[in-house]
């Protein structure tokens, strides 16, 4: 899990493409209060469902690495490496592990699907519909809006990790 440092550094570069972005917007569009609902409830709505998002696979990635056991192999220093080559081949049927399969395929279904992250979605939907109904969606700083959070994402991920910047 990320260090508080980390949180620390995403919410400032959150907060800052925010304000870029947002002042992009009201360059091109004028200074509205349409210009600005439409792009705060796209960045926050993407925000969230990438938060949900985020948390649902540490979650599951988190419980599946419990269930990990990790048997060390003893160093084989001085043992001779010999080929073995099988004498006889064993070809196994097409379908022999289509039941682990759907049963794996199955399980990933339900994390993608998960149930904040469907509230989510339906919330970011109806925040659209309900500012095009009112008549105060504006499609450029929607869009723009959208973009916003996988760029401070991006530039999270080449700051911490490519550069290596904010290391303890």
């Amino acid at each position: 899990m990320l260090s508080l440092e980390h949180k620390k550094a995403f919410f400032i570069i959150l907060f800052v493409i925010n304000f870029l972005f947002l002042y992009f917007a009201f360059y091109m569009r004028g200074f509205s209060l349409s210009v600005f609902l439409s792009f705060e409830f796209a960045f926050l709505g993407v925000f969230i469902i990438i938060l949900l998002s985020f948390l649902s696979y540490h979650k599951k990635i988190t419980l599946l690495a419990k269930q990990v056991v990790i048997i060390k192999k003893p160093l084989a220093i001085f043992q001779k490496k010999v080929l073995n080559f099988p004498k006889n081949l064993k070809f196994s049927d097409i379908n022999d592990d289509f039941e682990t399969k759907k049963k794996l395929n199955f399980r990933n279904f339900v994390l993608f699907f998960s149930f904040f992250k469907m509230l989510a979605y339906v919330f970011f939907v109806l925040g659209f519909l309900f500012l095009q109904k009112q008549e105060l969606l504006v499609i450029f700083a929607f869009i723009v809006g959208i973009f916003g959070v996988p760029f401070a994402v991006l530039l999270f991920a080449l700051s911490v990790f490519v550069l290596g910047l904010y290391k303890k």
